[in-house]
């Protein structure tokens, strides 16, 4: 069996687990642990002489742990993003960045927590306290990261300059450069082909809810300015381009 394990100092990567009833050769040493693989060329009774029972453990595979250890500088959560653009110690930090993104939540999901209590990464209270942030807040905050990393990375450096570009363009290249069919994307003549009113209530609805989100045209409950992701991506990508140029004269 394969599982994901904590490597210390590594950070995530495959571990496979080795069942109670595992064989190894009694004269190979732990570190050759591979080598049971061999012991399948013996005869019988040679095998049967040597081998013996192991208690179940969980055997980490040095030599492809390069191959599947995913590094923590490549996981982005919510955190992250909010240490990136909320922290006043980062690069990248915007003040007002976590109340803005907050009020596009609100204003979006008005039955939602918007940032679930998670505190500015300056405020000493514990992040996601009581309250829990639920997932399409959380996919919102992650593709604003996305949409401003892809500007970066495909339309804001010149030919001479990859300073302003974006370190995730490796993997931006890798992503399908078409849509992914989901109800809101699909048009009249898709729907009419589903022929199923409630669905296509939903799928509509729920692109309304994003071009609200997009262009501003949600408000929040606190005020009577409009909030936008494109508000949020302007900044965004401003102050990452800023700081790049200033960084890489």
């Amino acid at each position: 069996q394969i599982t994901i394990q904590k490597f210390d100092g590594m950070g995530w990567g495959l571990a496979a687990i080795v069942n109670a009833t595992s064989t190894f050769d009694s004269t190979s040493s732990n570190d050759n642990a591979d080598k049971v693989c061999e012991s399948t060329s013996q005869n019988d009774e040679s095998y049967t002489s040597q081998q013996q029972l192991l208690p179940a453990a969980t055997l980490i595979i040095p030599h492809l742990a390069p191959l599947f250890t995913v590094p923590s500088n490549l996981i982005i959560s919510i955190s992250s993003i909010l240490d990136t653009y909320s922290s006043p110690s980062s690069d990248y930090y915007l003040p007002n960045f976590y109340h803005v993104v907050n009020k596009v939540l609100l204003a979006s999901f008005p039955r939602g927590q918007g940032l679930a209590k998670m505190s500015p990464p300056n405020n000493n209270r514990r992040s996601g306290n009581n309250v829990r942030m639920g997932l399409v807040e959380q996919d919102v905050v992650i593709a604003m990261m996305l949409m401003t990393e892809e500007c970066l990375h495909h339309h804001n450096h010149d030919d001479d300059d990859s300073t302003n570009g974006s370190f995730w363009g490796p993997y931006l290249n890798m992503l399908s450069s078409t849509p992914i069919p989901r109800l809101d994307t699909f048009d009249t003549e898709e729907y009419a082909m589903l022929n199923d009113a409630t669905l296509e209530m939903v799928g509509r609805s729920s692109k309304e809810r994003l071009k609200s989100m997009f262009y501003g045209n949600a408000r929040n409950s606190g005020g009577d300015d409009d909030v936008s992701v494109k508000t949020v991506l302007r900044d965004m990508i401003n102050i990452q381009q800023r700081t790049n140029k200033n960084n890489n004269p």
